[in-house]
């Protein structure tokens, strides 16, 4: 910001987990090394502490089980989410396109 950047957001991280599942069930996730800090990061940026932003972008309602869980969102079906634990699987990036749309929309002046 101040480089003529009008403004300036960010979006939560997605979960990573492995599966022995194939991500149909949150019981059978389990957690990597680096999810701590995911969950960290998402929490501070939804209390404001994670850095300054104009506004942020909470994609956690689309990805995880629920919201500061860690893991993915899950349907009963294999994949639903994502197919390797760390990347979201089509359906779920249209959903986030959405509401990163909605949120831009609703954030930004011309």
């Amino acid at each position: 910001k101040g480089l003529g950047v009008k403004y300036v957001f960010t979006d939560t991280t997605d979960p990573w987990t492995s599966s022995t599942d194939s991500w149909a069930t949150t019981a059978n996730q389990t957690t990597t090394s680096g999810s701590a800090n995911i969950t960290a990061r998402n929490a501070a940026l939804r209390n404001g502490t994670y850095a300054t932003y104009d506004f942020f972008i909470d994609q956690s309602p689309n990805v995880e089980s629920s919201v500061g869980s860690g893991k993915w969102a899950v349907s009963g079906a294999a994949n639903y989410a994502t197919g390797d634990g760390h990347h979201a699987s089509p359906a779920i990036i249209t959903l986030k396109a959405a509401t990163a749309a909605a949120k831009i929309a609703a954030s930004i002046t011309i």
